[in-house]
């Protein structure tokens, strides 16, 4: 049954996740890893096969037009939590973005559509577990955010925001016609936000210029000697939803700002208010992503823009990366899904971030499943991977050996 459902869905010929001990499935493993380390994220293009795209969005089309716009009317902050009234006004605790867009949640979606039988496939979870770094995931026991589907038409986006899990997995399911990009700080850290105001707005509060740098896949430059250390040790709290950090809001202000600069940072056309990244900067490197850079004082610090590719399955560090999505254009609607696991077996979102999102509170959280992975898989792969123990090594020694002893 899996195999039969997986080849229905994903293009095995191209990413072999059927054999854990395939010098293929080592070889992906490790760029994945290598991707995430360099550059924040990792985007596997055509991970789902354009049929079972064409299927899903078949599967969907009533579920996306009956809940267009359902998030309208709803305010959120940041971080997803309640405000603090002994704070002040300006806090990012207590500054309040419009949702604008629609969420076709979890408990919504048929039990055998093509996308929760992806998301119910065990290889599937054995890669997520794999890249990550980690003995095994879970499953989200969410009832309404384990599994959803974010509908964004035109006009609309979201606002700044971390997620609630550390890397967030996204499968693009419909390209729109322009924007709609997602625009990030890669691995910024919620417990370090002086560096998003430099970025945004510099120390002395207004905008520093920034460099464009153009990213691709096949830089051959030395990484940094730390750089493994970003997501080879993953932050196994926050992937647990143990998100309790000495967090700097005095930087984040500097990315929500003020009124008249929240407005501009959420409701502009594609580019960072003041900055040299505009519409017009649009990069043509294999990832799809723009970037730039604040070299002055700050080092390897990256604003990016990742574009919707239908069939990518990508891994993003939004648990550490403040991130939001650029207004949709054209009348095509933005359909792009989020697949939610943790560490924890028990994990789910908390019940006043829930109230918030949806106004009501499901009445169970939903059962869940877990990688199987034998010890002696666990053992046979991390031999073939040259990078867990080895974060102080340049970028050729990252790279996964090609050829099984």
């Amino acid at each position: 049954m899996v195999e039969a459902v997986a080849r229905d869905i994903l293009d095995l010929c191209r990413y072999r996740i059927d054999d854990a001990l395939s010098p293929e499935y080592v070889e992906l493993v490790g760029q994945c890893r290598v991707s995430l380390c360099r550059d924040g994220f990792c985007k596997l293009e055509g991970f789902v096969t354009r049929d079972a795209v064409a299927t899903m969005r078949e599967e969907l089309r009533e579920l996306s037009e009956g809940c267009s716009g359902n998030q309208r009317g709803r305010q959120v902050n940041a971080y997803y939590t309640l405000p603090d009234a002994s704070l002040p006004p300006d806090h990012p605790q207590n500054v309040l973005f419009d949702r604008e867009f629609g969420v076709v949640r979890d408990d919504m979606l048929h039990p055998s559509c093509r996308l929760r039988l992806l998301y119910n496939c065990p290889w599937v979870l054995r890669l997520v577990a794999d890249v990550l770094d980690v003995p095994r995931v879970f499953q989200s026991r969410d009832a309404y955010q384990a599994l959803t589907v974010n509908v964004m038409k035109e006009g609309e986006s979201l606002h700044w925001h971390f997620d609630c899990n550390e890397c967030a997995i996204t499968l693009g399911l419909q390209a729109p016609e322009g924007g709609g990009q997602l625009e990030f700080v890669p691995d910024i850290g919620r417990e370090s936000f002086a560096d998003i105001q430099a970025v945004i707005f510099g120390s002395t509060g207004y905008p520093q210029q920034l460099q464009q740098e153009e990213v691709r896949e096949d830089r051959n430059k030395e990484e940094p000697a730390d750089a493994a250390q970003l997501f080879l040790t993953p932050k196994r709290d926050m992937l647990e939803g143990k998100q309790e950090l000495e967090e700097n809001f005095c930087g984040v202000r500097g990315v929500c700002g003020s009124e008249e600069s929240r407005e501009t940072l959420s409701n502009s056309e594609p580019e960072l208010k003041g900055s040299a990244v505009t519409k017009e900067s649009s990069l043509s490197g294999t990832t799809g992503s723009d970037s730039a850079s604040v070299s002055e004082g700050h080092s390897n610090i990256f604003c990016k823009r990742l574009e919707v590719s239908e069939g990518a399955l990508v891994f993003f560090r939004g648990g550490q990366s403040l991130h939001r999505v650029l207004p949709v254009r054209g009348k095509t609607t933005r359909l792009v899904a989020a697949l939610q696991f943790h560490l924890s077996d028990s994990a789910h979102d908390a019940p006043e971030m829930t109230k918030r999102i949806y106004g009501v509170l499901p009445s169970e959280h939903r059962g869940r499943k877990e990688t199987v992975v034998s010890a002696e898989q666990t053992k046979a792969l991390s031999d073939r991977l040259k990078i867990g123990d080895r974060c102080g090594e340049s970028a050729d020694r990252l790279r996964v050996e090609k050829e099984l002893e």
